[in-house]
């Protein structure tokens, strides 16, 4: 879409973190047939974990959309954007 994430200039960023840490959580927990239900696996700190991780990234993915969204808006005749 046009983001720059810099991702391996900024090893510390929130996004890439966030990434890291769901494609770890999904592995383990692949392998762990007990935390397959969801109320059992968001009782442990890696559920906790995974769904601070989840937030970081559709708060971005909700953030790139809306300046996506404004910037089609900007382009379109007034006339478009009210219809």
């Amino acid at each position: 879409m046009g983001v720059k994430l810099n991702s391996l200039l900024d090893q510390g960023s929130d996004y890439v973190e966030a990434v890291v840490n769901i494609k770890d959580i999904i592995g383990r927990r692949d392998k762990m047939p007990l935390l397959k239900p969801d109320f059992i696996f968001y009782m442990f700190p890696m559920g906790w974990k995974y769904a601070k991780s989840l937030k970081i990234l559709h708060n971005f993915t909700i953030d790139v959309s809306n300046k996506l969204a404004l910037f089609v808006i900007m382009l379109l005749p007034i006339e478009q954007v009210l219809a």
